[in-house]
């Protein structure tokens, strides 16, 4: 009950009894969910898959350089040859912002696209949430034969159907790197000096999602000890909705 990595292991009703979890605790639990780093380091789920979890991992980065070379458009280089001023790097962080903005958006769409297609844990646990609901429900109730073989029977219906899911998520993906290798090589290989702008760039995309990701992760926490100190009902089940989602 007491989870160090899952949020939502309380409905509404538990949660402002028995979630005793301090503050710094619930923001790093958002955190591990929201940055791909953390998540691979610190959080082992008994229903996903580690080596599917290291693809998307390495997705996220080679996203980021891609798309900042994809959206580095002539203008930018012009623009930045054509500046007399003296803190160059500085007006090169400024002038490539857009890029960086709109390749963090676009990457965080594509990756959130494939941890859909890799992974089926809610279906799973969903499964195991209702007989939890079921037995707090009544205390004498009992999981029959006949519910686990219907449980077991949609356990074997969910992995088949995740399996096509992940030989899709790993075809799809190969062409994305396929894709995003040719793009980088031919880009370097054109702008040669710009190799080190494209560099601070894909930088500056990374620290752009880690600060979103910081005060998303602040945001809700707040949010969340209020919604469960101040028992404001719509309020979590906001914040679990974010935490679904993003």
């Amino acid at each position: 009950m007491e989870s160090k990595y899952i949020l939502n292991n309380y409905n509404y009703d538990e949660a402002i009894i028995y979630d005793k979890r301090p503050f710094f605790r619930i923001y790093f639990i958002y955190l591990i969910s929201k940055e791909n780093i953390l998540n691979i380091i610190f959080f082992q789920h008994p229903l996903e898959l580690k080596p599917i979890r290291l693809c998307i991992f390495m997705f996220s980065f080679a996203c980021d350089f891609a798309l900042n070379a994809i959206f580095y458009l002539s203008k930018n280089i012009s623009d930045k040859y054509h500046y007399k001023g003296k803190n160059r790097l500085l007006f090169t962080l400024i002038n490539n912002l857009t890029i960086s903005l709109v390749s963090t958006i676009i990457s965080y769409i594509l990756l959130h696209f494939f941890q859909s297609l890799a992974q089926s844990t809610d279906k799973i646990e969903n499964l195991f949430r209702e007989q939890e609901r079921l037995l707090k429900e009544n205390k004498n109730y009992k999981v029959n034969e006949n519910t686990k073989i219907i449980i077991q029977n949609e356990i074997n219906n969910i992995i088949k159907c995740l399996k096509i899911k992940i030989i899709f998520f790993i075809i799809i993906e190969a062409i994305f790197m396929i894709f995003f290798f040719y793009y980088v090589i031919a880009f370097c290989q054109i702008y040669k000096s710009t190799q080190l702008s494209w560099a601070i760039d894909c930088i500056s995309s990374y620290f752009i999602s880690l600060i979103i990701s910081l005060l998303i992760s602040l945001i809700c926490t707040i949010l969340y000890k209020i919604s469960v100190s101040s028992k404001i009902r719509f309020l979590y089940s906001i914040i679990l909705i974010i935490y679904y989602i993003f």
